[in-house]
Parts: C-alpha cells; structure tokens; sequence
C-alpha cells in the first residue's frame, strides 16, 4: 500500500540588478539567513529562515536549500481571554505566565530552493494542515531586504512568478479593452535577444520602471503588437501585468498576473522518498521551465 503525498510549490523571482554573479546570490541568501531576523508577515504571524545549506559545500552556486519557520509570535501588549469567565483576563490572571522571548508556538516547516543560476526560489506552500501563501514569503522578503541590517548589493526586485498560462489567457480576452503593463528592469540573465533589447531601453534611459496603458477606442478592442506582447512576457515575471475587457457571452473579464501564481505538486511515496527529495526534485523540474 502506498502513502502518496502531495506537496504544493510556487516561485519567486529574486532579482539583482548589475553588477551581480551566482556566486553575488549566493552570498545575498547567506547574509539574509545570517540576520536571524523574525519578520512578522501578519499580525501575529512571524517567520523566519530556519535554516540553510547548499547541495555542494564546494560548489554553492548550484543550489541552497533549507527550511522558513512560521510561527505565532505573540504580542504580549494585547488582553488575554479568559474563556471561564467569557470576559478580559485581569493583570492578577495573567502575572505569573511566564513565556521565554525566545520560545515561539505553533511551528511550522515549510522546504525550499534556491537556484542562483536563475535567481528562483521555490517554496513549499503546504505542509500538512498548515498553510505559507507565497504572497506571505513574497513579503518576508521585501520586508527582510529594506532591513538596515541586510548585505549590502545592488537594488533588488522580488516578484511572484505568475502562472506560465496567465500572459496568454490575459491576450486571449475576446473583447480586451485594456492593457496594464509594469515592467521592473528584469535581469538580463534570462531574457531572450528581443527581451534585452527592452532591457537595453530602460537602461540607457536610467529608468528602474516602464508603465505602459492601454485603452481600447469604445468600437474598438487592443490588438497588442509584438513589442506590446514581449513587453508583457518579460513583465509577468518582473512586475504585473493586467487585462480587462468581456468575454464571448459579453461578461466582465479582469485577470492578473499578481493573482495567478505558478502552483505544481510534488507527488510523492513516503515509503520510498522523502519529502525534501521530492521537494528539490519538482523545484529543479520547475527551474528547467523557468530557463527554457
């Protein structure tokens, strides 16, 4: 009898601006999991990277992998509940629970990879009946980089990486009536020939950013060009994209990459792998994707 699991794994764009190297990415997740830094993505909710190692001491640049924490880090401003009384717990209640700042409840592991070639880090979202949504790793990230304390490099973006479908079902909207596109200077790494050449654009102009809009004439719908369309392939990964219009029964029509985020699975026997094989073995199956 088999014990199949199925483990779910979404991505995030990590990227550096030039000058940058494997080895400049490797050093970058090594000083942020040096910080030991707790960062609390909702209210009550902090994590943590808990640990980190790569697949070859003697060649890092292949591969990190590691676990993030999450756990309840308690505000011990906030009123206690006594479920007794149905009523706020007085201070005579509460003086003598004594918690250690340094012990947090309700962990939970959750496995990821970072691949610096390709600067992708994929993390599992579910490990049994607790939940890390990317959008939460993508803010404990943006969150942990504007730190003081983090290594110093160049500017970083991080974005999700959205659904590999999203671009195309976006520009496949019958009726598309507008076209929003946010590009964030995507790193030249991973960019096809027309791709650098956007990439060439935003940098001899010194920009960070292009914010193209497009409108549909009212008796008319956006028929998106080539440039149009490979400036919305590269922003799905380095920034947002988004289309709106109505479909062939003449309904509303809104889609987002920010709200399709790429979700595989691992599927594995626990009798005959371990969860962190199967993981590393879906997040390198995935970063084949990613580089094509």
């Amino acid at each position: 009898m088999t014990h199949e699991r199925k483990v779910p794994i979404s991505a995030l764009n990590i990227a550096m601006h030039e000058p940058h190297s494997p080895q400049a990415y490797v050093d970058l997740m090594l000083g942020l999991y040096a910080m030991r830094r707790i960062v609390n993505v909702r209210t009550l909710t902090g994590v943590l990277i808990g640990s980190m190692y790569p697949f070859d001491r003697r060649h890092p640049d292949r591969g990190l992998t590691g676990e993030i924490y999450q756990f309840t880090n308690l505000d011990r401003s906030e009123p206690w509940f006594d479920v007794n009384a149905l009523d706020e717990a007085s201070e005579d209640d509460v003086k003598d629970i004594k918690i250690p700042d340094h012990l947090k409840p309700h962990l939970a592991r959750f496995n990821y990879v970072f691949f610096p070639h390709g600067h992708r880090f994929y993390v599992q979202t579910r490990n049994k009946n607790r939940t890390l949504g990317v959008q939460s790793v993508l803010k404990f990230f943006r969150l942990l980089l504007s730190d003081e304390s983090a290594p110093q490099s160049p500017p970083i973006e991080v974005t999700v990486e959205p659904d590999r479908d999203t671009i195309a079902q976006i520009l496949k909207i019958k009726y598309l009536k507008r076209l929003e596109i946010t590009l964030v200077r995507p790193n030249p790494d991973d960019l096809s020939v027309a791709e650098k050449r956007l990439l060439k654009k935003l940098s001899h102009q010194g920009a960070r950013q292009m914010d193209v809009r497009l409108h549909a004439d009212s008796s008319q719908n956006l028929e998106p060009d080539v440039e149009t369309v490979t400036l919305a392939k590269v922003a799905a990964s380095n920034g947002a994209v988004v289309g709106s219009g109505r479909d062939a029964a003449n309904n509303p029509v809104l889609m987002s990459t920010v709200d399709q985020p790429w979700k595989e699975v691992a599927h594995f026997d626990e009798d005959v792998q371990t969860e962190k094989a199967a993981i590393i073995a879906k997040a390198q199956e995935m970063h084949q994707k990613v580089r094509g």
